[in-house]
């Protein structure tokens, strides 16, 4: 099952474009193949993100932009490694993207 919960805000502000979108996931993997004796064949997630950018456009159809994207993935899951000690898949990630995006 996967659940999202999403926000998404735009504000133009000639010749910007700011942008802001939240999201939460509530996520559960069933039936996974567990190696640790007596563990939960079960995976519940929780995924935080948020999206922020800004955008310059040069005109209609030319526009610089600049993104930033948070991702926060928590897992009650642990796994066996093959040197037998146990991790989390648990992550948190940061990106930045800058491009330039034009419409033919």
């Amino acid at each position: 099952r996967d659940h999202v919960l999403r926000l998404w805000v735009q504000q133009m502000i000639v010749p910007f474009l700011l942008e802001v979108q939240p999201e939460v996931h509530f996520r559960e993997y069933n039936g996974i193949d567990t190696v640790i004796p007596g563990a939960n064949p079960t995976r519940d997630d929780v995924i935080f993100s948020l999206i922020a950018g800004v955008h310059y456009n040069f005109r209609n159809w030319i526009a610089a932009t600049l993104d930033y994207h948070f991702t926060d993935v928590s897992t009650d899951y642990i796994y066996m490694t093959p040197d037998g000690s146990t991790d989390n898949p648990g992550y948190i990630r940061h990106e930045l993207l800058l491009g330039l995006r034009v419409a033919m």
